[in-house]
C-alpha cells in the first residue's frame, strides 16, 4: 500500500466568535487508501476540504490528529488494523515508528520528499516568476539532495521532453508561458525526483477544455512510464471518470462514500452528492440535508428538511417530480413573492361609454 490514512483530522480555530472558541473541521476523521501504480480520485464541492486533505497527507499542513502511513506493505497494514481493533498499543507504536510520516523528523522528511510531491491548483502562483524554468524544475532535485547541479541540468532536458515542451524553454520565465505550458512545467517539477506518490490538486481547473485533455493524457502516460501512484483531487466528475479507478467522495470534511468508479458515480441515492450533475448520476437528484453543517456558517446545523414544489396541472404540490425549475419560481403558489395574475378589465356597455373627444378638443382651443 503506497499510502493509508487512519482517522486523519485537521481543525482550524474560528476567531472572533462570541461563544467561546469554535473549531472549523476542515478534515474530520478521514481514512483513505492509495494502492501502488493506481490513480485514486477525490471529488467534492468547493470548500469540502479536498485541498486541505492533500496538503495534510504530505505534512505541508500538520494534522490535528490521526495517522499517515507511507509505503507500508499490505501485510503490515492488516496487522495495524487488527491491532487497532484490539487496542494493542505496543504493536501500534511499533508500526507507527516505521511507517508513519507524523513520527519522522525534519531531516527524515526531507529525504522522504523525494518520493512524494504535489502539483498545486494554480499554475500562475505556484511558479516563482523570478526563476528560469531550468531553476524551477531542478529546485526539488537540489533541495532534497537527489542529484548534483550538473546532473539536474541534464535531467531538466529529459523532463521537458516528457511533458511535451521544447528544449529551448529552459531559459524562459513563467510569465512567457501559457496556462497549459505552466501546468506542464509544474508537473515536470513534481516528477523530477521520480516520486512514488503524486498529489494532483485540481490540475485542470484553470485550463481550457482542449488543454485539459492534453494534461490528462500526459498524466496517464507518466503513470504508465514511471509507475507513479496518484491522488487526483477535483470537483470535475468527467476528469475522475476518465482517469481514476477508485473514487472517494468528500463532503463537509468527511468521506461520505468510496468504491469503484462506476459504482460511485452512477449511484444517485447518495445524499451528499450535490455537485454531480443529473446526467452522470442517472436521473434527477433530490436536494438533501447538509450533514456536515451549513456552508455559510461553520458549525451551524442546516435545516432538517427541504421541500420542493412541483407544478402539476395548474396547482402547486410538494414532492420530488421532474420539474425542478418550478421550485422557488414566481409561478409557485407557496412562494410569497409569486406573481399574481391580473384581472382583465371588462369592456363597458355601449350606453355607459362617454365620448370625451369634444371636451378635450375644446380645452386645447381655450389654452
Amino acid at each position: 500500500m503506497m499510502l493509508a490514512t487512519v482517522g486523519l483530522s485537521k481543525y482550524f480555530p474560528i476567531r472572533g466568535t462570541l461563544i467561546g472558541r469554535m473549531m472549523l473541521k476542515a478534515v474530520d476523521d478521514v481514512s483513505i487508501k492509495i494502492q501502488e501504480n493506481r490513480i485514486v480520485g477525490l471529488v467534492g464541492e468547493s470548500g469540502s476540504g479536498k485541498s486541505t486533505l492533500g496538503r495534510a497527507l504530505l505534512r505541508l499542513l500538520e494534522p490535528t490528529s490521526g495517522d499517515v502511513l507511507f509505503n507500508i506493505p499490505d501485510e503490515e497494514l492488516a496487522i495495524y488494523e487488527r491491532a487497532q481493533a484490539a487496542n494493542d498499543t505496543a504493536k501500534l507504536h511499533e508500526i507507527r515508528e516505521k511507517y508513519s510520516l507524523l513520527r519522522k523528523s525534519t531531516a527524515e522528511m526531507r529525504r522522504l520528499r523525494r518520493e512524494m510531491n504535489i502539483v498545486f491548483q494554480d499554475p500562475y502562483s505556484s511558479l516563482n516568476p523570478r526563476m528560469r524554468l531550468v531553476d524551477v524544475i531542478s529546485e526539488p532535485m537540489l533541495s532534497t539532495g537527489f542529484c548534483t547541479r550538473d546532473e539536474a541540468d541534464e535531467r531538466v532536458f529529459d523532463l521537458l521532453r516528457d511533458v511535451g515542451l521544447p528544449r529551448f524553454f529552459e531559459d524562459r520565465y513563467p510569465h512567457e508561458l501559457s496556462g497549459g505550458q505552466r501546468q506542464r512545467v509544474a508537473i515536470a517539477r513534481a516528477i523530477s525526483t521520480y516520486p512514488k506518490l503524486l498529489i494532483l490538486d485540481e490540475p485542470t481547473s484553470a485550463l481550457d477544455v482542449s488543454v485539459q485533455a492534453q494534461i490528462l493524457n500526459l498524466l496517464r502516460g507518466l503513470r504508465d512510464k514511471y509507475g507513479i501512484s496518484m491522488l487526483l483531487i477535483t470537483h470535475n466528475v468527467a476528469v475522475v471518470a476518465y482517469l481514476a479507478a477508485k473514487v472517494y467522495v468528500m463532503y463537509a470534511g468527511k468521506i461520505m462514500e468510496w468504491g469503484d468508479r462506476d459504482k460511485v458515480l452512477r449511484d444517485h441515492h447518495a445524499a451528499h452528492r450535490m455537485s454531480i450533475p443529473s446526467e452522470v448520476s442517472g436521473g434527477v437528484r433530490d436536494l438533501r440535508v447538509d450533514r456536515g453543517g451549513s456552508r455559510g456558517r461553520p458549525g451551524v446545523p442546516p435545516p432538517r428538511k427541504v421541500l420542493r414544489h412541483v407544478w402539476r396541472g395548474g396547482e402547486c404540490s410538494p414532492g420530488s417530480g421532474a420539474n425542478d425549475r418550478h421550485r422557488g419560481s414566481r409561478r409557485c403558489g407557496e412562494n410569497p413573492r409569486a406573481r399574481r395574475p391580473r384581472e382583465r378589465r371588462r369592456p363597458q356597455p355601449e350606453g355607459d361609454r362617454v365620448d370625451r373627444t369634444e371636451e378635450r378638443r375644446s380645452r386645447r382651443t381655450a389654452l
